[in-house]
């Protein structure tokens, strides 16, 4: 999430906050009224609320920080005993106070805004609470995915039980009953069918989103569940150079009739047997498209799929039979099932079921729980992407906690409008997940150097013209890096390059060349 993100969100909880002084000035009157006490002049309110002091974006960044740190220490009393410094036995006294105050911290969460509410847009657009965010993510999220060989398509779930969230619906087969679907429903920018089964149009959207229709596009596999899986998808997406394989329920359109197999048991030695027994399968092959195969494989359940270009010789899969794993026949295109599906449930549980932003703290606006959920899908994103990254480069990646607990030591290192400025200038030039081409004359090598970061082409580099004394004799000096003296990471980097025309006096531009 790009530091243009934070800064939006703080100059939209600032407006957010002037628009509601009115209608807070007038609740806060009545309820002086019917207490009894002293009540304070209408315009004497209205002054002191508009005499709070803006929200800052590195207020932001450090209010979810704190979020952060309640889901990797939480506190069942409430999110409030976090500042409570009273020492209870051996119960550590809480730290929160240090970098915000319980006060400032309900004042940003309450007044928390992404857009502005007086917009044409705000009527039509049923997500326009939190359009902004939904967009950075996309981008983002597009910038750094490369389209794999196999796509597993699925929904992810956003639980959310506000009356006032027009995007919610009720699935009583989750472990959250009420909550948003992405990715099942059409888009929120267009106005929602009345027929709710929108599966289908779901993964062309997205489909022709991650790789366009094309003559010379690489041959891809989706897998999907029983939610989206149709004849009429399959069919189509063989016309797009993409198979297709996945559950589907058996009252679709099309669907051959003759696989179609219920659980039955008979007695056999006293002994109840299902009928047809664990591992068989039928198949049934579409005449006019041969590619086109209905499955039906026996578990503890029939299961039924469909398939375009699977493989049906036969193989096992690993299925646990009276309490033992036993190899269980199945054709292959079953196995490729069992191992491509599941990646969305996989982010799921690393979203809800471990360090939940989302669910550590509650509001009654729908629209910040949302948020929440969202920032948790970019929180788990990058911590996917990080070790990936760790990996490649010879490193041990780190655990889920290790991560969360350096974002937010990271995040709460950034402690000021100037920490927040560099920061945003660093990232202004390289707003990307993935590796974009070097700019012409953007990479230089010299005196042995591996070769520069791409530059900005405001900056002109030169190297740095002061040297310092030292045992092996006099040197150029090397100014550290400003991003990782506020990230603390380590190693360190350090550069002899700056730009002379954005330095003033001693003070200088440092533009991080070692830093690929």
């Amino acid at each position: 999430m790009p530091p243009k993100l934070w800064a939006q969100i703080a100059v939209e909880s600032n407006t957010y906050h002037r628009q509601s002084i009115p209608q807070r000035a007038r609740a806060i009157w009545a309820q002086q009224r019917k207490g009894g006490g002293e009540v304070e002049d209408l315009g004497d309110i209205r002054r002191r609320l508009d005499g709070v002091e803006d929200i800052e974006a590195y207020e932001v960044l450090r209010v979810m920080a704190l979020l952060i740190a309640r889901i990797l220490a939480p506190i069942r009393k409430g999110i409030a005993a976090h500042w409570s410094v009273a020492k209870v036995g051996a119960m550590p006294a809480n730290r929160f106070g240090l970098f915000m105050s319980k006060n400032r911290f309900f004042h940003i969460m309450g007044y928390m805004h992404f857009s502005n509410n007086k917009s044409p847009k705000a009527s039509t657009d049923r997500a326009w609470k939190i359009r902004p965010v939904v967009d950075v993510l996309q981008r983002t999220f597009a910038r750094g995915y490369r389209v794999p060989p196999v796509i597993s398509f699925d929904e992810a779930t956003l639980p959310s039980r506000s009356r006032y969230n027009p995007t919610r619906q009720f699935n009583k087969d989750k472990p959250h009953k009420i909550e948003v679907y992405c990715g099942a429903k059409a888009h929120l920018r267009t106005p929602i069918a009345k027929d709710n089964n929108s599966g289908e149009a779901a993964v062309l959207r997205n489909v022709n989103a991650l790789c366009p229709p094309s003559p010379t596009s690489p041959w891809r596999l989706v897998i999907t569940d029983r939610f989206y899986t149709s004849v009429k998808l399959a069919l189509e997406l063989l016309h797009r150079r993409v198979y297709l394989t996945g559950t589907i329920q058996t009252d679709r359109s099309g669907y051959a009739k003759n696989v179609i197999t219920k659980k039955k048991t008979r007695t056999v030695n006293k002994q109840n047997v299902m009928v047809p027994p664990q591992g068989t399968t039928k198949f049934a092959e579409n005449k006019q498209f041969p590619q086109l195969t209905a499955v039906m494989w026996m578990d503890r359940l029939p299961v039924h799929m469909l398939s375009t270009g699977g493989s049906r010789r036969s193989s096992t899969v690993m299925r646990r039979v009276h309490g033992e794993m036993k190899a269980v026949p199945a054709p292959e295109l079953v196995r490729d099932y069992h191992r491509w599906m599941g990646g969305v449930d996989v982010h799921d549980q690393l979203r809800m079921q471990r360090y939940s932003v989302q669910l550590a703290y509650k509001t009654r606006k729908y629209y910040k729980t949302l948020f929440r959920g969202l920032f948790d899908m970019a929180l788990v994103n990058a911590f996917i992407v990080h070790r990936y990254y760790r990996k490649v480069n010879n490193k041990r990646p780190p655990k889920h906690f290790a991560f969360l607990e350096t974002l937010m030591e990271q995040l709460l290192a950034i402690d000021s409008v100037e920490a927040f400025a560099t920061i945003e200038r660093a990232t202004s030039a390289q707003e990307r997940t993935a590796a974009s081409p070097v700019r012409d004359g953007s990479t230089q090598r010299r005196n042995g150097d591996e070769g520069l970061a791409p530059i900005d082409a405001d900056h002109r580099l030169e190297e740095n013209p002061d040297t310092v004394d030292c045992e092996q004799g006099t040197k150029r000096r090397h100014r550290s890096c400003k991003v990782c003296g506020l990230f603390k990471v380590k190693p360190r980097k350090f550069t002899k390059y700056f730009c002379p025309e954005c330095s003033t006096g001693n003070r200088r531009c440092v533009v991080p060349a070692s830093v690929a």
